[in-house]
């Protein structure tokens, strides 16, 4: 017989097995100072849901001002009339059905009719601006003394021979300040709404011929700012030059 001893197995309870590996998971996170690759790097929780868009204003009832930079909105001038520069209606409706005819004068004057009174404005040139451009040629050239709160139009229509009439109005800094921006022979500046200088400037018209070569007849008709007539400057008005009357209205229109 052997005279070695059989050693006594011992035996761990299952619980004290169970609270054991339990203590271990715990202590191994905090031993481990970078994550698995399969765990991702530490970072800002996700969003899964976007922010929601800020609310949208409505515009106060009235016509916006397109002239006004980013940073004028409430900066208006309170003594000035809001400009009617509402885009599109009236000044666009005013001349859907017009046609010309093939005499300038007669043209330029039943255009200005139609779109010129139903929006308020009246006749500025205290004569139809007449001459003759070439494509190609020299500009043909007008001046126009603006006023800041007032706002103008200019209407110009070209005799036969001219296929696109063109029309700008500059600054006396030479900058353009508004223009026809169509490929036809009756420009309007600006064809949907007119034009409203943030300043008193001593502007020009100029009008040539893109296409084509003949006569021409222009108008220009303005809005006027109330400011320039109120009763503390004495009255002054300086667009008392003319005031249209039924003897410019041709029977034949």
């Amino acid at each position: 017989m052997s005279s070695r001893r059989a050693c006594p197995s011992l035996s761990i309870p299952r619980a004290a097995r169970l609270g054991a590996a339990l203590l271990v998971g715990l202590a191994a996170p905090a031993c481990r100072d970078e994550p698995r690759p399969w765990e991702g790097q530490p970072g800002p929780p996700v969003v899964l849901s976007a922010a929601p868009p800020p609310a949208v204003t409505e515009a106060p009832d009235g016509p916006p001002d397109a002239d006004a930079g980013p940073g004028d909105a409430g900066a208006a001038d309170p003594e000035l009339p809001v400009p009617p520069v509402r885009v599109g209606g009236p000044w666009v409706r005013c001349y859907g059905n017009f046609r010309i005819s093939g005499e300038p004068v007669k043209d330029v004057t039943r255009l200005s009719l139609l779109c010129g009174p139903e929006n308020g404005m009246r006749r500025l040139s205290t004569t139809t601006i007449e001459g003759h451009v070439a494509e190609g040629g020299a500009i043909f050239s007008e001046p126009l003394k603006t006023l800041q709160g007032a706002c103008y139009r200019v209407f110009a229509v070209g005799g036969p021979g001219i296929l696109d009439l063109n029309v700008t109005v500059r600054s006396s800094r030479g900058a353009m300040i508004a223009s026809d921006g169509t490929q036809d022979a009756w420009p309007i500046v600006q064809p949907d709404r007119p034009f409203c200088p943030l300043e008193d400037d001593d502007a020009t018209v100029e009008i040539s011929a893109r296409r084509g070569a003949g006569r021409f007849a222009a108008e220009v008709w303005v809005l006027r700012s109330s400011k320039r007539s109120s009763p503390g400057d004495g009255g002054a008005d300086p667009y008392e030059a003319y005031e249209p009357s039924a003897t410019d209205v041709y029977d034949e229109l």
